[in-house]
């Protein structure tokens, strides 16, 4: 997962890819640094998820958890650029 915005580096956090949803120690670290985020931004409310046509419908809900348990509940969905699937 990679996590970025305005002035925020960007920071790669490492997931397994065989798995349909992140794992309970991936989890911890995105929520973790997302709160970090709304810590140093409090004004932000809003998390874009950009997911690539063979992203699983049960990884973009865990994300989106995610997000609101950082304190981000304005979540939307985007898709990533073309890819041959």
């Amino acid at each position: 997962y990679v996590i970025e915005g305005r002035g925020v580096p960007a920071q790669v956090i490492a997931r397994k890819s065989s798995t349909a949803t992140p794992d309970e120690a991936t989890m911890t670290a995105l929520t973790q640094r997302l709160q970090q985020i709304v810590a140093a931004h409090p004004s932000t409310k809003d998390v874009r998820i950009v997911a690539n046509a063979r992203t699983r419908y049960q990884e973009v809900i865990s994300l989106m958890d995610a997000a609101r348990a950082a304190g981000l509940p304005n979540a939307a969905l985007e898709g990533s650029a073309s890819e041959e699937v």
